[in-house]
């Protein structure tokens, strides 16, 4: 089973990318139909200019603008109708040497190309998606608003409530959610050059939230080089996201756990650590490329961060061979979270490179959660 999943990430979604060599040597996808070109995979599908003129026509008639319903399909047809009149933008990009940032980084954008993963973009079925706009369109103008309440693993976007900008999120809720009681709720944030999709489709985490009970949503946090500030808008996207999740699902409030991969690694240690009475506990993993790199984040050192507020539960998972964000520095980190009187736990999977520390975490990140509070669906 490990050895299956951990083909579907490394070899499928690509993952993180901070090592611009691993880029290179790897598939972006794990279904060869994305990484055939935008363009082409856009001319398969029949009809496509008057569907899409269609869609826009019936969103543009529909009393409802505002609902999720509204907005999911308004994002996709806004993508369509960009990868239609500029499908390079839409393309595979050149992924970005280490330490250089997009201006994206420091100020937010309207372009929601600017949000999509450069290795693997629309890494979807965008026939499928289409189909699903359209049906929306039908449904909203008929009164209904389908996507409330959806189970499963959905595709969504929002109204930032930021600067309007339509941002994708994808969310998991398990086949036997009910309103009836409450629910815990997985917080998760994607690494570097990649987006919502590319962790969710390794399909990991799925399996353990059905199992245990959890709802996810993957945050796209402003894409794929955002580091999760609040200049780049990501940390309202985040805040956003939980809200949603919040206003459409039972969700219990002291239920609320947060992690994320490299990028969303240190994302989950600003975050969390800047937003701690919403989380029960968070957990960063390959998170800390060092003690000096986290503290630069926080913008102020871990000790002052961590004596003032609440004391979060707080698992740090690293791996052995991961150069990146090594071990050395996941252990100097802890002892001081463990000094500073934190429930905190280090583990290192001493084989694991950058990418397969987010493949073997999950169980213990679950174990972890279920400690402290998030068992008892």
């Amino acid at each position: 089973m490990i050895s299956n999943v951990r083909s579907k990430v490394i070899l499928g979604a690509a993952l993180c990318m901070a090592l611009v060599r691993m880029v290179s040597a790897q598939p972006t996808t794990q279904h060869p139909e994305w990484n055939t070109p935008v363009a082409q995979r856009l001319a398969t599908i029949p009809n496509l200019d008057a569907r899409v003129a269609a869609l826009d026509k019936a969103l543009n008639t529909a009393k409802d603008q505002t609902s999720l319903s509204a907005t999911t399909a308004r994002y996709t047809l806004e993508v369509f109708k960009g990868a239609l009149a500029d499908p390079k933008h839409y393309e595979t990009q050149p992924v970005r040497p280490l330490g250089v940032a997009a201006p994206r980084t420091s100020a937010p954008t309207k372009e929601l190309y600017d949000y999509i993963a450069p290795i693997s973009p629309l890494a979807f079925d965008l026939a499928a998606e289409l189909k699903r706009a359209e049906q929306i369109a039908t449904a909203i103008q008929a009164g209904r608003d389908p996507m409330a309440g959806i189970t499963g693993e959905v595709r969504l976007a929002y109204r930032s409530s930021l600067d309007g900008v339509l941002m994708p999120f994808r969310i998991y809720v398990p086949a036997n959610y009910t309103a009836k009681h409450s629910w815990p709720l997985l917080v998760f944030l994607h690494g570097g050059q990649c987006d919502e999709n590319t962790f969710m489709n390794s399909e990991v985490l799925q399996p353990l939230a059905e199992r245990l009970g959890y709802l996810i949503v993957a945050v796209n946090g402003r894409g794929p080089s955002s580091g999760y500030t609040k200049q780049s808008g990501a940390q309202q996207d985040v805040l956003d996201d939980m809200a949603l999740m919040q206003k459409y699902y039972n969700i219990d409030s002291n239920r609320i756990f947060l992690s994320g991969h490299s990028m969303g690694g240190s994302g989950t240690w600003t975050i969390g650590l800047a937003f701690r009475d919403k989380f029960a506990a968070i957990a960063p993993m390959a998170g800390a490329s060092s003690l000096a790199s986290l503290e630069s984040r926080l913008g102020a050192s871990l000790d002052d961060t961590l004596a003032t507020g609440k004391k979060i539960p707080i698992l740090i998972t690293c791996g052995g061979k991961d150069f990146t964000n090594p071990c050395e520095s996941a252990v100097a980190v802890y002892e001081k979270v463990k000094a500073a009187g934190y429930s905190t736990k280090v583990v290192e999977y001493p084989v694991d490179e950058h990418n397969p520390v987010f493949i073997d975490s999950p169980p213990e990140l679950f174990a972890w959660f279920d400690r402290f509070g998030g068992k008892g669906k």
